[in-house]
């Protein structure tokens, strides 16, 4: 069961205040302790 939460987990970068890339965390982990990430948005009109 854990392997497959393992295979399923979002990976994202956490980067610092220049936007390089410091570390990895879970999605779930960067909500929960508010860290900094890179994001997309599209806005669609």
């Amino acid at each position: 069961m854990e392997q497959r939460r393992l295979a399923s987990t979002e990976w994202v970068d956490i980067v610092n205040e220049e936007n390089e890339v410091i570390a990895q965390a879970s999605r779930e982990q960067m909500r929960a302790q508010c860290l900094r990430h890179r994001a997309t948005y599209i806005v669609v009109h």
